[in-house]
């Protein structure tokens, strides 16, 4: 009995304390806040590593660099919440003889070239940017307008025509595209 006792004199006290009578009123405010980061989701896709002769990159006939589309990529529903940026950064400027990065390409035999140009667009709604290699390391930035995107982003990469035999060697160059924050 005792316990039954105490628990309704413990349960009067706290029903004391928030006692109010009809006239008046009680109130309490909580301020509700938080701060969202900048996200940005692009579905996951595999590295894409293009041979540039199995694509057809390179004409069989007279040697030359070819137009082709070396490779289509979409990604489904990317999002950034504010507002985003497309890069696109080629390192050597092209796909160059044995890709050496940061160092000076011998010069081709007379009549050659050492590099395989190509072209990348890359596309979000209304935003795109493009960049088409000349053999000088190059960055193309687009930037959105509007705050925020859901959407599919397209990249297509094609190679170009060339005016030359392309001498024979390992070609490379790596692409970088981004999405997202500026730096």
């Amino acid at each position: 009995m005792s316990v039954l006792r105490t628990t309704v004199t413990l349960a009067a006290v706290v029903f004391g304390i928030g006692h109010a009578n009809a006239a008046d009123t009680l109130s309490d405010k909580h301020k509700i806040y938080g701060h969202v980061p900048q996200l940005c989701f692009l579905p996951a896709a595999a590295p894409h590593d293009v041979d540039l002769v199995a694509k057809g990159a390179v004409s069989k006939t007279d040697g030359s660099a070819e137009a082709t589309n070396l490779v289509s990529v979409e990604y489904i529903n990317a999002m950034c919440n504010f507002k985003p940026i497309i890069g696109i950064t080629s390192q050597n400027g092209g796909a160059t003889r044995n890709g050496v990065l940061g160092t000076a390409l011998p010069q081709p035999s007379a009549g050659l070239t050492n590099r395989i140009d190509y072209r990348v667009e890359a596309t979000w709604g209304e935003m795109s940017a493009v960049l088409v290699t000349n053999g000088q390391p190059a960055t193309t930035t687009a930037r959105d307008t509007q705050v925020g995107r859901i959407g599919d982003v397209k990249v297509v990469i094609n190679s170009v025509d060339g005016t030359a035999p392309v001498e024979a060697g390992y070609y490379e160059d790596i692409l970088e595209i981004t999405f997202g924050a500026e730096d």
